[in-house]
């Protein structure tokens, strides 16, 4: 930048630059405990063999990412900003610790608009030393050169005072490739983060559509082949169930055109007489004991010796209906047989499916949940040890 005075960069090749920054960044803080750069600036950034621009000087990186509140954290903390970030790159949060805000990898959000506005018009955005322009974001973008509102947005959502309002590197990344033409564009960052990169097995199984068990759906009920004679079938001639070649499927087509039975409701037939006035069924035999089939009466034996009634029925005697009455009372009534619907059964063979995947689903996070609180324990002690070995140095550096 220096060799080229006012020859700035075109936006493409602006934009190639910082997405190769950006794919650093993101390799970094896509570790399981991310890890900050802390001092991203132009002086860092290498251009390499292969083409590809690079960072360098890890001396600053940092996972301790904290709110500091005591005294004592406050001012070792200061100490060590002071020693390890370049002013111009540096954020609101470390220039001002009793904002109270988490030092975190957002810092090096802030690093990379201060970066991008480098390279777009080879000055920095803030003066080094004005601690109160970086804290007010007093910065101004020149109107030269021209580029597009895509860009120059980016750069101000990136010097955000608030580390929450920052975007996080990974949109970074991605709004930086959608700015470039569709050939140069990547699908994923060239980062090795174990996060996001695939293997060409994993890729395959990205790709893949889940195979789900195929099942053929009951058929709707206002289509039920109970209304169709015995032996024919409606939907392209398949053969029936079992339960129509049964009895009972028999009796049902029989009373097809009746009203529907309800709690073991007998159907009423219209009655012209006195004499007539009786249960009536020339098909149907009363059952008696399920064991004992000798109790059994025939009421369409018994009725042969009565005459036909104006409608068609046959009478039976006043002796004949009081034993008829007497027969149904004394025999249990059975039980109705509750075929297996297919629909329900359809309904709790998925229900059944989907709770064992709730279980499973339930299972690994217990232990995903269980993993996190054993990597914090681990955490927690390196920080301790990184803590008391800081403590020990600037106690020597003092003495």
């Amino acid at each position: 930048m220096e060799s080229r005075g006012s020859g700035y960069y075109e936006e493409k090749k602006v934009l190639l630059i910082f997405r190769d920054v950006c794919n650093a960044v993101f390799a970094m803080h896509g570790q399981s405990l991310p890890i900050a750069h802390r001092d991203l600036k132009a002086e860092n950034v290498l251009l390499g063999s292969d083409g590809a621009w690079k960072i360098c000087d890890f001396g600053s990186t940092s996972t301790n990412h904290k709110c500091f509140n005591k005294p004592e954290e406050m001012g070792i903390e200061e100490d060590v900003i002071r020693k390890h970030t370049t002013p111009d790159y540096r954020a609101p949060e470390m220039w001002d610790l009793y904002r109270r805000e988490v030092i975190s990898e957002k810092v090096d959000i802030w690093a990379l608009g201060c970066l991008l506005y480098r390279i777009c018009y080879f000055k920095s955005a803030f003066d080094g030393e004005s601690k109160l322009q970086v804290l007010n974001g007093n910065y101004h973008i020149p109107e030269q050169p021209k580029y597009s509102i895509a860009v120059t947005g980016l750069i101000k959502d990136m010097l955000e005072a608030s580390p929450n309002a920052r975007p996080d590197i990974t949109q970074v990344w991605f709004r930086v490739n959608e700015l470039l033409s569709l050939e140069l564009q990547k699908r994923l960052p060239d980062g090795p983060s174990p996060a996001v990169s695939l293997s060409s097995q994993d890729e395959g199984a990205h790709k893949r559509t889940p195979v789900m068990p195929r099942r053929n759906p009951p058929p709707p009920r206002e289509q039920s082949n109970s209304f169709l004679p015995h032996g024919s079938s409606k939907a392209g001639d398949a053969p029936l169930g079992a339960f129509w070649a049964t009895q009972h499927a028999q009796g049902a087509q029989a009373v097809v055109n009746r009203n529907p039975l309800f709690d073991g409701e007998s159907i009423k037939a219209p009655l012209s007489s006195k004499q007539n006035q009786s249960w009536v069924d020339t098909s149907i035999s009363i059952p008696g004991n399920r064991h004992d089939h000798s109790g059994q009466m025939s009421l369409t034996s018994k009725a042969q010796n009565n005459s036909l009634s104006n409608n068609g029925f046959r009478g039976l005697s006043d002796t004949e209906i009081q034993n008829s009455g007497k027969s149904r009372a004394q025999q249990p009534q059975p039980e109705p047989k509750c075929e297996k619907d297919p629909f329900n059964s359809f309904v709790a063979d998925f229900d059944t499916h989907n709770l064992n995947i709730a279980v499973g689903k339930a299972s690994e996070l217990e232990l995903e949940v269980s993993n996190l609180k054993e990597q914090l324990k681990k955490t927690t002690l390196e920080k301790a040890e990184m803590t008391a070995k800081h403590l020990l140095i600037v106690r020597r550096s003092k003495s």
